[in-house]
């Protein structure tokens, strides 16, 4: 107990320090939010049973302090371990069975990545022959070689092993529905996690700030005359994506820590890239394209890139816009 002030028996004006031993802890948002990462499962249970009894635990320094019985606050300052729990499994098989009635065209309206389009029946769209060759696809091996190359230049351009990392994601609009992802970097990683006031922070490079898919992929339908299939072959109709590739993400090189919180982790990228570090943006684009943006704060032989926040404003008081 320090600066303490005692009168009547209570006491009006003091700081309290306690230190206590952190043995496992898991990343929360402070709004409602959803993640992958959870207790559930074998493994998961495992490690968290080895973090809970062992022996070994993180000192965490707590501060309480006051300057009236009315205005306390609280800080937490220390290193955290690994997360316990582990990833939710994901889904096996995200499509929906084909729904079509007998006399309608059956074709593969709905196609994941690196998938090839198979030869379909054109029967009921005027054309005499019984089957024609799909659309001259691309080989699979070769799909799935260029779709391997891009997560492989997408991982190093974000200087991490896996795109996909522990994930928290806001749900209540409080916090623009956006999203932090702890890379495996930081996930394995004590000592990149660390205690701030009441904020667990990690490295700017350890984190992403993500969002929910930017286009929605509707399914594309080809007329009936729009069809070449002398020269192109027939083209599935209607055609559709089993997802909607992925979700976008936003980071910055920088050793910076941060609070693993959406708004405070998009400020501090807009901040780091503005002091001159490097960016690197992923999301999607119409008709199932996916784009790798590698954005530079200063010129090169093009004018540097710009990031700013979208935000709409409102001449009203108490109401404010999203971010965009």
């Amino acid at each position: 107990m320090l600066r303490a002030w005692y009168q009547k028996g209570n006491i009006d004006n003091g700081s309290l320090r306690l230190t206590l031993g952190a043995s496992a802890w898991l990343p929360t948002l402070p709004d409602p939010y959803v993640t992958n990462h959870i207790l559930g499962g074998a493994n998961a249970a495992e490690a968290t049973a080895r973090a809970v009894g062992s022996s070994t635990s993180t000192p965490i320094t707590a501060t309480i302090a006051w300057l009236t019985p009315q205005t306390p606050a609280v800080t937490f300052q220390g290193t955290l371990g690994i997360p316990v729990g582990g990833d939710a499994p994901q889904t096996a098989n995200p499509a929906r069975p084909l729904q079509q009635s007998p006399d309608q065209i059956r074709v593969p309206t709905q196609t994941s990545e690196c998938s090839v389009i198979p030869a379909q029946s054109v029967k009921g769209i005027g054309v005499t022959v019984r089957t024609v060759a799909a659309a001259n696809p691309i080989p699979a091996n070769t799909q799935k070689h260029l779709l391997a190359a891009f997560q492989g230049q997408t991982a190093r351009a974000f200087g991490t092993e896996q795109l996909r990392g522990m994930r928290l994601l806001d749900v209540s609009t409080n916090q623009d529905l956006l999203g932090v992802e702890l890379t495996a970097a930081s996930a394995t990683v004590g000592s990149t996690f660390q205690l701030q006031n009441l904020d667990v922070c990690t490295p700017a490079k350890s984190l992403r700030v993500f969002a929910l898919p930017q286009v929605q992929w509707e399914p594309v339908r080809t007329l009936d005359r729009d069809q070449d299939i002398p020269h192109l072959g027939f083209f599935p109709t209607p055609l559709a994506s089993v997802t909607d590739g992925g979700a976008t993400q936003l980071a910055v090189q920088s050793v910076r820590l941060v609070p693993a919180i959406p708004d405070l982790a998009t400020d501090a990228v807009l901040e780091e890239f503005a002091a001159g570090k490097g960016a690197t943006l992923r999301t999607t684009l119409p008709f199932g394209m996916q784009a790798l943006m590698t954005l530079r704060p200063k010129p090169t032989p093009r004018p540097p890139d710009m990031i700013q926040r979208n935000e709409p404003r409102f001449p009203k008081r108490g109401v404010t816009g999203g971010a965009q």
